[in-house]
């Protein structure tokens, strides 16, 4: 009797197993269901997200592209303008005498140039420096020509300022040009000591 209690249990459990399978697999399948729709929405956000992430950039550079042409115009305009300007110098005195105070005038205008074209840095936010003192500072300054001093005392000095530095907002866009003293004793005066 043993023998036959137990194919009747196992036919039993293999019921419950036959019976729990499709049930297991339903679950399966929702789950999958679920993952597959979890991971569409997914996509469709990240999508989404990357339209945005296009949209911004292309504005961004719109943006850049429009503040770099009113840069490039505004500087345009002021060198058209000096253009004109010395255009207009140039064909008065095409037409006058080589005289003194013509030149003079002339030195004038040349110098209003250089004064409108400072200007026009200013307006881009870019100005004129000179390192005070005679002290040199090579972080704001470069040395373009070293003059021989038999004075000690000047050594490594500031001798000729050659041309100004430009910054803009802290940045140094050009050092400021000078010369500077080398100090180089006189073979007379090493002889005699």
């Amino acid at each position: 009797m043993t023998l036959e209690a137990e194919p009747e249990q196992t036919e039993a459990t293999g019921a419950a197993d036959a019976s729990t399978e499709p049930r297991d697999t339903e679950l399966i399948l929702e789950a999958i269901a679920k993952l597959q729709q979890c991971f569409d929405d997914k996509i469709e956000q990240d999508e989404y997200k990357n339209t945005l992430f296009d949209n911004m950039h292309r504005e961004l550079v719109r943006y850049q592209n429009g503040i770099m042409d009113k840069i490039v115009e505004t500087l345009a305009l002021d060198i058209i303008q000096l253009v004109d300007s010395t255009k207009g110098h140039i064909s008065i005195y095409e037409k006058k005498e080589p005289t003194e105070d013509n030149y003079k005038r002339l030195l004038k205008i040349v110098n209003g140039i250089a004064e409108d074209m400072q200007d026009i840095l200013y307006r881009q936010n870019i100005e004129a420096y000179s390192v005070p003192g005679n002290d040199v500072d090579t972080r704001r300054q470069k040395i373009i020509q070293i003059l021989e001093t038999n004075c000690s005392s000047e050594d490594n000095t500031t001798a000729v300022r050659v041309a100004e530095g430009y910054e803009k907002e802290g940045k140094i866009i050009r050092p400021e040009r000078i010369k500077i003293f080398k100090y180089k004793p006189d073979s007379l005066s090493e002889e005699n000591e």
